[in-house]
């Protein structure tokens, strides 16, 4: 598809300004130890990173990619300690962990980052974006004026900050009992969403009933017919195994997702300066891979998927009504976030 097909141009790179935080740690958390060392010091800092999921899909990838040319550019001085499968926290509690400096970072779309900043969710608005190169001028903050303004707030209200952002991929739905062709046809079915206001009701404009349900929850409910269905990227929905209890996939391409990469201004502030340019450099170079790797993998993982599950595509589905009633929801829904949704997306959202 074009979106997932069109080359991403490259664009100017700015570093984001700094400020201080304060540092707390429990349980498992503080077992991992804070970040060691300093900027300045002798010994080798070390940031955790929390993963919601494994490392298999883009969303694992990435954090594995980052720490190969963090290592590589710091010589060892600066490393990455990775938590696969949300070991430090789902992800709304990881999220609070950074805020409070007891986790250094962490990786999912903007809309669960709305539970702390609620105009970072934006970024993650459904039917938003033209393709990934829009995405990526719209909301990294290393090129866009507009995701540096947002992100800069999101640092002086909640210690949170965002170094660089890749792409999760394109949500699509996913249902266990039938095939839906117009929103109509999702009344009354159970689907599960993101749990943050924005996918929630992002899955109750494509017309069915949301469900907030944490990823590490997901499998379960699916397997045991607790939710009728789900919606995600072909690389999640494949790489994670979810697929095995559903039966059918509909293009509704409903989101181009964001997936920054955050860290906890505490953290951030160890840095010395070169560090923090050098994170941000390795950060680029990180985007670059994964966006390589989302697009080339696109077509074996949607012939596999193909294998197992009915894939409804787009000129099946009456994309319009689709289109119309998401747009509809969250005009509703969040009247005071439109300017901004406009202005991410460069026009009129309707």
């Amino acid at each position: 598809m074009e979106r997932e097909n069109k080359q991403y141009g490259s664009s100017r790179r700015r570093v984001l300004k700094h400020t201080g935080s304060a540092v707390a740690a429990a349980s498992l958390i503080a077992t991992a130890g804070c970040a060691g060392g300093n900027g300045g010091g002798s010994g080798p800092t070390n940031l955790r990173f929390n993963i919601p999921t494994n490392d298999k899909s883009i969303q694992g990838k990435i954090p594995g990619w980052l720490k190969e040319n963090v290592e590589e550019r710091s010589g060892g001085d600066l490393t990455l300690e990775l938590f696969y499968n949300g070991e430090l926290g789902g992800q709304v509690e990881s999220f609070e962990n950074l805020s409070s400096g007891a986790i250094d970072m962490f990786i999912t779309g903007y809309s669960i980052a709305g539970s702390q900043y609620g105009p970072a969710a934006m970024f993650d608005a459904p039917y938003l974006y033209d393709d990934y190169d829009h995405l990526l001028q719209s909301a990294d903050p290393n090129h866009s004026e507009i995701a540096e303004r947002v992100v800069s707030n999101m640092v002086e209200e909640t210690n949170i900050r965002v170094i660089g952002t890749g792409i999760m991929g394109t949500r699509r739905l996913t249902l266990a009992d039938e095939a839906v062709y117009h929103p109509d046809d999702l009344e009354g079915k159970q689907v599960r969403a993101v749990p943050d206001e924005l996918m929630f009701e992002t899955v109750n404009g494509l017309g069915a009933k949301a469900v907030n349900i944490d990823w590490s929850e997901l499998p379960s409910a699916l397997s045991t017919g607790s939710v009728s269905g789900q919606e995600n990227p072909y690389n999640i929905i494949w790489n994670s195994g979810i697929w095995e209890s559903q039966n059918y996939l509909m293009e509704t391409d409903h989101l181009d997702q964001t997936l920054p990469v955050y860290i906890s201004e505490h953290a951030w502030s160890e840095l010395s300066s070169d560090q923090q340019d050098m994170m941000t450099e390795a950060m680029l170079e990180t985007q670059e891979t994964a966006l390589e790797e989302l697009r080339s993998s696109l077509g074996d993982l949607k012939e596999q998927m193909g294998a197992e599950l009915e894939i409804v595509g787009q000129d099946q589905l009456d994309m319009d009504a689709f289109r119309t009633s998401v747009r509809s929801r969250i005009r509703e829904k969040f009247p005071d976030s439109v300017d901004l949704i406009e202005e991410i997306r460069g026009s009129e959202y309707v």
